[in-house]
């Protein structure tokens, strides 16, 4: 990697560090941090599909419908 590229990718790190705790929670604040930075990423937010309902209800003994 040239060294443009190595501060470019730094760059972006940096940035991606300020928005996204990407590092050990160790306190109540990094906690709730965390869980509203988790709260804001769009998986979280999917309708489970058959195919996963079927995963889920194999994996734990119920039936699908139980994840619909």
């Amino acid at each position: 990697m040239q060294r443009g590229e190595l501060d470019a990718a730094l760059g972006h790190y940096r940035a991606l560090c300020a928005s996204v705790p990407l590092k050990p929670i160790r306190t109540k604040k990094d906690y709730r941090r965390a869980v509203a930075v988790l709260n804001e990423l769009p998986a979280g937010k999917r309708q489970v599909n058959a195919r996963q309902a079927r995963a889920l209800g194999k994996r734990f003994g119920v039936p699908p419908g139980v994840f619909v």
